[in-house]
């Protein structure tokens, strides 16, 4: 739960910066570690915090889980949480929003990953520029790492704003 919250925070910063990068507006994304138990408070907390918190969770629910035959609270009923200007984007966010919001998670996982090891890790696209409209689109495009491997999927290459070289499967043989 610790190493979750570290990692959230560390996507975060990067998030922020690919979301408006590809949005292309001054909205503000988020992203957040939602607890079952209350321990959202426990962000920079040791591992050690966490497992007195959770013990103390686990202890205050034990008659109620008991009665429902299951665990309400720990780690596998915690979210990851995304917001844009404080809106949680999981139902308030519209379709491009959301979109938009995935994409913006690869992108700020991809530059983590690549400050944390020192080189830049392949990155895989699977048909994400058709759901897209056309300035949003060119928006991820100009955000690609040029330092960087990337594989775009597609089933209408026509929807790809960049050049690259192009391999065709047709009948499970690659051109």
């Amino acid at each position: 739960m610790a190493r979750r919250a570290r990692v959230i925070e560390t996507l975060s910063a990067a998030l922020i910066d690919a979301y408006k990068e590809i949005a292309q507006d001054a909205s503000v994304a988020s992203f957040t570690y939602h607890t079952s138990w209350g321990g959202s408070e426990l962000r920079r907390a040791s591992a050690a915090e966490f497992a007195e918190s959770i013990a103390k969770a686990l202890e205050q629910s034990r008659r109620h889980d008991y009665e429902r035959r299951m665990t309400t609270v720990g780690p596998h009923r915690d979210e990851p949480g995304f917001s844009i200007d404080g809106h949680e984007t999981r139902t308030h966010g519209s379709q491009g929003e959301q979109r938009t919001m995935a994409l913006a998670v690869r992108l700020a996982a991809h530059r983590a990953i690549a400050e944390a090891v020192g080189e830049s890790p392949i990155l895989l696209l699977d048909d994400v520029f058709s759901e897209l409209d056309s300035d949003r689109a060119s928006a991820l495009a100009r955000s690609l790492p040029p330092d960087t491997q990337t594989i775009i999927t597609s089933a209408r290459p026509e929807d790809i704003p960049i050049s690259g070289s192009i391999w065709k499967v047709i009948g499970g043989t690659i051109e």
